[in-house]
């Protein structure tokens, strides 16, 4: 994962903006903030499997209040932690810079870390 820059610390495991986690099994889901157990925003994600490399190529939107931010993930499908860059941003969320990193908990639950800078 990519570092910020000193100018902005990473925010903090309890900031309820760094660790969302999806509820659900639809492709529009409920994000929640792990440290406040409230719902923050919506996720959506479309996705291609290529059967001859087991690669999964997914788009990963999520939908928080002011605007949107967007990922692009290329991982095996082994793997049940893997991390992107944060492709584009709108609303509030224009410019932003950062990484997403995403961990699949053996009950389906999905936790998105993410670090950013505007």
């Amino acid at each position: 994962m990519a570092l910020l820059p000193p100018s902005r610390p990473a925010a903090r495991c309890d900031d309820p903006r760094s660790h969302i986690s999806s509820h659900g099994g639809h492709a529009d889901r409920s994000c929640g903030s792990v440290a406040s157990h409230r719902i923050v925003g919506y996720d959506n994600f479309a996705s291609h499997f290529n059967p001859s490399n087991d690669q999964l190529r997914f788009w990963l939107t999520l939908s928080l209040n002011g605007g949107l931010i967007d990922t692009f993930f290329n991982t095996p499908v082994t793997v049940t932690s893997f991390a992107s860059q944060i492709t584009h941003g709108s609303g509030r969320f224009r410019g932003i810079h950062g990484t997403m990193h995403a961990r699949i908990h053996d009950n389906g639950r999905v936790v998105y870390t993410l670090k950013y800078s505007p």
